[in-house]
């Protein structure tokens, strides 16, 4: 499955002084890091990550 055909976005927590990683399709789901591209880096992994559970359960 091609996870990057997901929505993606990084954005700056003002809050948590750290980027946070979010995806459209998944708007529960979130990844704190200290730099934006980890941020990115990690919220794609976290989406493929429920996504191959989702997968498993049916």
């Amino acid at each position: 499955m091609d996870f990057g055909r997901y929505s993606y976005g990084v954005f700056w927590s003002e809050e948590d002084q750290k980027f946070i990683g979010l995806c459209e399709e998944f708007p529960l789901l979130s990844h704190l890091d200290e730099f934006s591209d980890l941020a990115f880096t990690g919220i794609k992994a976290l989406v493929k990550d429920v996504v191959e559970y989702r997968g498993q359960q049916n």
